[in-house]
């Protein structure tokens, strides 16, 4: 590993910043947002007998760079799907939304999320940047992109040790 990745995996690793998250689903709520807590609510209290399910939620998350907005899809396999997002800042290397997200997920016992393919056809470059550094997965650059190997991470601190 190279030192710019064990730096990204530093940051990485503290969650990126500190955040603040809300939904507007009131199982995810009512869960804290815990998927095995919300999978308990699901199957417990849901009049459908099928064990898979999916809750639409919209999520409002506050970090240092300002307030995004996503709209989200949560499966009964953890998975869980940006459908839509608004960022607090485009530019990548300033945006600490889907760190946070990313984080948060897997946290909270989630997969890594996942783009919506519609998303990652509107801003190509924009996603291939945050699914090359494991922050989200994409099945559509999967296929068209091939594994993620090891991608060297410019976090602009070349000249530290």
């Amino acid at each position: 590993m190279t030192q710019e990745q064990d730096n990204f995996e530093e940051i990485n690793n503290q969650g990126g910043s500190e955040f603040e998250i809300d939904f507007t689903d009131v199982t995810i709520l009512e869960a804290d947002g815990e998927f095995k807590k919300v999978s308990e609510i699901m199957l417990k209290d849901s009049p459908v007998t099928s064990k898979k399910w999916m809750l639409n939620s919209g999520m409002t998350l506050v970090n240092e760079t300002g307030v995004s907005n996503f709209n989200l899809n949560f499966w009964y396999n953890g998975d869980v799907y940006i459908i839509d997002y608004m960022p607090s800042v485009k530019d990548v290397f300033y945006n600490l939304d889907l760190r946070c997200l990313s984080y948060w997920s897997q946290q909270n016992g989630w997969n890594v999320p996942k783009v919506s393919t519609d998303l990652v056809k509107q801003r190509l470059d924009y996603w291939k940047y945050f699914w090359s550094v494991n922050l989200v997965d994409s099945d559509y650059l999967d296929s068209a992109f091939g594994d993620r190997n090891e991608v060297p991470i410019d976090l602009g601190n070349e000249s530290r040790p």
